[in-house]
């Protein structure tokens, strides 16, 4: 799934002669070389699920933890580097931890390693959907964060600053069912937590501008001497 990714976006997004994706590139490497003159990108915070313990996990290339708006999450990159100093992951595969798909692709893992450098567990990292499918918890505390900011700081652009939500999510109705079996109980609370959870976020985020989708069939690429070799045994 990653190379899929990463092949489309240099195919389609990256300047002719470039070969090496965007995508593949280290999330923190985004972040380096900051100064009056380099502007910082735009913050990019992504989460994903922790699979040992359910517990929420962020990507995030700043600390967070002192904020008590953002407590309670855990930071992914600062885990990993306990074994790995200094290291991160390649953008695209914060992007596939991130959207997973449960039995279809397999979970991240992370192997922590004691001071010897001998492995003593692996952590697993699996949909984001699993907790808050839409980064509605992080996007929250990111506005009390900012706006607590601004009262501290610049008291007088409180009142002239107005906090929009961006929200991506497809327009899924569903009708609640009238009763489950007892067997299939424990599997449709699963189903449904999923959308429950992004209705609640949505709701907490108040008066935003939300998008709704519809869902798109995603073609595969498919390297031409595969195709043809897959055409050939179709002719045969």
């Amino acid at each position: 799934m990653e190379e899929q990714w990463k092949t489309s976006h240099r195919n389609y997004f990256s300047e002719e002669g470039i070969e090496n994706s965007l995508l593949g590139q280290e999330f923190l490497s985004f972040y380096k070389d900051i100064s009056s003159t380099i502007p910082a990108p735009p913050l990019l915070l992504i989460n994903t699920t922790h699979t040992q313990s359910g517990n929420y996990n962020v990507i995030s290339p700043v600390t967070y933890d002192h904020l008590r708006p953002l407590s309670g999450m855990n930071d992914f990159l600062g885990n990993l580097q306990y074994s790995y100093p200094d290291k991160s992951i390649a953008l695209s595969t914060a992007m596939r931890i991130n959207a997973s798909f449960p039995y279809v692709t397999p979970v991240g893992e992370i192997k922590q390693l004691d001071e010897e450098g001998n492995e003593v567990y692996t952590d697993q990292y699996a949909d984001a959907g699993y907790y808050d499918n839409i980064g509605g918890r992080v996007s929250k505390g990111v506005e009390e964060v900012f706006i607590t900011v601004l009262q501290k700081s610049f008291p007088s652009l409180v009142d002239k600053i107005e906090i929009k939500h961006l929200v991506i999510a497809h327009n899924e109705k569903r009708k609640a069912m009238k009763k489950a079996t007892q067997l299939s109980a424990p599997l449709t609370t699963l189903q449904n937590v999923r959308i429950g959870h992004t209705k609640e976020a949505m709701n907490k985020l108040g008066n935003s501008y939300a998008v709704t989708l519809t869902p798109q069939a995603i073609v595969p690429y498919i390297k031409r001497e595969v195709m043809g070799d897959i055409m050939n045994l179709m002719n045969e």
